[in-house]
């Protein structure tokens, strides 16, 4: 469930606060390496 939760975290939260920067960080990487395997959001009804 973690991943999951992460996968959606790299396009729609807002840190409100985050020591160091090390969350960002870690969904800036996630989210460019999705990028460069050419993952794409699949929406079936309301969920994707």
């Amino acid at each position: 469930m973690l991943l999951f939760a992460s996968l959606g975290m790299t396009q729609d939260v807002i840190l409100l606060q985050d020591r160091d920067g090390f969350l960002e960080e870690t969904l800036d990487r996630l989210r460019k390496r999705l990028v460069e395997l050419g993952s794409r959001r699949v929406f079936r009804g309301s969920r994707w």
